[in-house]
């Protein structure tokens, strides 16, 4: 099965590698690439329409306080005729015109003005799902960046070992030529050659496939990550989980849109109870017509008229019950969902603190076994030349170098991410947290 694996990473490298490319390649700082998915992913897009259309429907709650101003007219062709046959009453054809305009001004519309201010607030809450938008985005970017530095820097360990492993074989060759070193060392020698030589052909596989997730929210094809540095040193701004917490639970744009969607659902229940009162509107007509009662033909006319206009429902078969009971409901289930969101909200603060402390134990540790596995290199590699270890040894000690330095390598990106969980968690602005994070892991 092995072989088949290598084939099937060959495969995937080979495919995604020779994709025709859309644009020059180029060095990308992680801030460009936050900054080229804030303008192209589509999940950002739609939260920005989803902005203009709440602004739009507010504009259009807010139009019914206005005057209202209608242009009205009909041209008919009219035909009178009568049973009866006589001189007096004559059958006869003629036109009929009737045109004017109706303006109407609401002066008590308690239901409408409250109408406005929950559209308002739908607006907001439209504002604060967009930033919960970003900073999604924003941890999809960081794991989409890290995956491909992450797995660049698998190929290149993979590379180093594979050419250490390389140099053991020649030298365990020559001493099995000189009987001086039995073959199953050699064997042992070669077959682990095999299998790095296949892990490498899946590292480059999977660094190619990598880098196809962030052309997803980028849209740019061929641009490159740019370094990282190897002393990462980022600082919580908290000092125990309780402190990250509160914050949370003050800045989250989780919870300001819970609350958003209480105050609108409340605003909700105020309308709906609102219909109760009456609707008063002011009202004027004016009306130009040749046309009478029944269609019949009369002298042309103007007529105009001024009203107070009172409008209150007295019976719609239950409907108005119906409806505050729904925003009751809606009302309910939005004070429902914000608790479950600061929970959730202050859970995950202090989970991200506690994960971002052992993160930053488990980056200083990994420095130290790395050093330690360096050293055993060293160390077996000299024992070896002196007869007191055998060529097998060397390799399980590159081996260990090799998993020391992948460990590092991941504990230094969980240490990256862990630092972005805590600050989203905490609500900190993700443009603000991918410029830090730009600055911090690319400069030295």
């Amino acid at each position: 099965m092995q072989w088949l694996r290598s084939l099937l990473a060959l495969y995937i490298f080979a495919t995604v590698s020779f994709f025709p490319t859309l644009v020059r390649a180029e060095q990308l700082s992680f801030l460009d690439a936050y900054l080229l998915a804030v303008d192209n992913a589509p999940d950002i897009k739609v939260a920005k329409f989803r902005v203009d259309g709440a602004k739009a429907r507010k504009d259009e709650a807010l139009a019914a306080l206005f005057p209202q101003a209608n242009l009205f007219a009909q041209w008919s062709e009219n035909r009178l005729s009568y049973e009866i046959d006589s001189p007096i009453y004559a059958n006869r054809d003629y036109p009929g015109k009737r045109y004017g305009i109706s303006v109407r001004q609401p002066l008590l519309a308690v239901a409408d003005g409250l109408e406005v201010n929950r559209r308002d607030l739908m607006h907001q809450l439209s504002r604060d799902e967009f930033r919960v938008a970003e900073a999604q985005l924003l941890e999809q970017v960081v794991a989409a960046y890290l995956d491909i530095l992450m797995s660049d820097a698998e190929v290149v360990l993979l590379e180093d070992e594979l050419s250490a492993v390389k140099i053991q074989l020649q030298e365990s060759k020559a001493l099995y030529a000189k009987s001086l070193l039995p073959v199953t060392q050699v064997l042992e020698t070669e077959s682990r050659l095999d299998a790095l030589t296949a892990d490498l052909v899946l590292a480059k596989g999977n660094m190619a496939v990598t880098r196809e997730v962030l052309v997803r929210f980028t849209g740019l094809r061929g641009g490159e990550p740019l370094n990282v540095q190897e002393n990462v040193a980022l600082l919580g701004r908290f000092a125990d989980p309780e402190a990250a917490a509160q914050t949370a639970l003050s800045s989250d744009p989780a919870i300001a849109a819970a609350q958003t969607n209480v105050s609108a659902a409340e605003k909700a229940v105020l309308r709906e109870k609102s219909r109760w009162i009456p609707d008063l509107a002011l009202t004027y007509n004016y009306q130009r017509s040749d046309v009478g009662f029944d269609n019949l033909s009369s002298p042309s006319r103007d007529t105009s008229s001024i009203a107070l206009d009172f409008r209150y429902p007295i019976f719609e078969g239950g409907a108005r019950f119906a409806r505050l009971r729904g925003v009751q409901a809606e009302y309910s289930t939005a004070v429902t969902s914000l608790r479950a969101q600061e929970l959730d909200t202050e859970a995950r603060a202090r989970s991200a603190w506690l994960v971002f402390d052992a993160a930053s134990e488990r980056f200083l540790s990994s420095k130290q076994a790395l050093k330690s596995a360096i050293i055993n290199v060293s160390g077996t590699q000299r024992a070896v030349k002196a007869g007191t270890a055998k060529y097998t040894d060397v390799l399980l000690a590159l081996a260990q170098r090799s998993r020391a330095q992948r460990d590092l390598i991941d504990a230094r990106f969980f240490y990256v991410r862990s630092w972005i969980e805590l600050e989203l968690a905490a609500g900190a602005s993700p443009n603000l947290v991918a410029e830090t994070l730009s600055t911090t892991i690319h400069s030295p």
